[in-house]
């Protein structure tokens, strides 16, 4: 049988899979993964590809998610946990006021959104839930468990939206479907003011215009889908970094250096 060492610098420990150019670490590693991105394991290790069942060390919520996605949050420094990152974005929403005129949903209400898509509704993630707000479900096919805005559980689990081959004699797929993805622009598509069809076919190549929202401010505006696939970035959010780079820049070129690196002279 094939093995293959650790990736982690000085672990000599073998690894609990292998894979051909990727790295691949062992199961004490992975632990170590999982707690710098704030999760721990809930169940045994099911392989590289598959979603993991996890508790967040911060809130508490049990949620899956694939290694992969942790060791990238892990690289960007941001935690893993959806409902942490969701709960933030609701505060941070409500705060400029962009939830003022939204509707509010009942607890029956948003059951039966989520059971109209195949998913099983857990909990709220925030007291009251109005359009957008994140709560947790799980998928009643494959039984994942994530948490996420009401209108990302719209379109259903990934498990029923895979259109790619699954038999080792059926020619694969050219095209991916950006909704059989794990792109990270899935969690910036407008459900609202994109057609249901639109998401439907668009692959990661696309290259007409959709409409998107930033998580982060709740802009929205258009953008080619292939460009979304490759860096999900903001206008707004981008002119603002500049802004305050700017700034900073400005400020640094009048502060003396020893002021700047918080040295005492003399």
């Amino acid at each position: 049988m094939k093995v293959q060492e650790c990736s982690t610098n000085g672990c000599t420990r073998q690894a609990a899979f292998t894979t051909k150019t990727r790295p691949a670490w062992c199961i004490e590693c992975i632990d170590n993964i999982l707690r710098t991105g704030g999760l721990a394991a809930v169940e045994p290790f099911p392989g590289p590809s598959a979603y993991r069942l996890t508790r967040c060390l911060t809130c508490g919520v049990q949620a899956h998610y694939k290694l992969q996605y942790t060791v990238d949050k892990n690289e960007v420094g941001e935690k893993t946990c959806r409902a942490c990152f969701w709960r933030s974005w609701a505060v941070d929403a409500r705060a400029s006021g962009g939830f003022g005129l939204r509707r509010q949903y009942s607890r029956e209400e948003i059951i039966q959104r989520l059971d109209a898509a195949g998913w099983e509704f857990l909990d709220t993630l925030v007291d009251i839930t109005k359009d957008d707000d994140p709560v947790l479900g799980k998928c009643r096919s494959c039984k994942v468990i994530q948490a996420a805005r009401m209108g990302d559980f719209g379109w259903g689990c990934t498990c029923s939206r895979n259109t790619r081959s699954k038999h080792p004699t059926d020619k694969p797929t050219e095209k991916t479907l950006l909704a059989a993805s794990d792109s990270e622009a899935l969690a910036w598509w407008d459900h609202d003011a994109n057609d249901a069809s639109s998401l439907a076919t668009a692959t990661l190549r696309a290259r007409r215009t959709a409409h998107w929202r930033c998580p982060t401010c709740d802009l929205r505006f258009e953008k080619k889908i292939y460009e979304m696939a490759e860096r999900p970035v903001c206008p707004a959010c981008v002119q603002r970094e500049a802004k305050e780079w700017k700034a900073e820049y400005e400020r640094l070129s009048v502060t003396p250096v020893a002021d700047a690196l918080g040295v005492r002279v003399g």
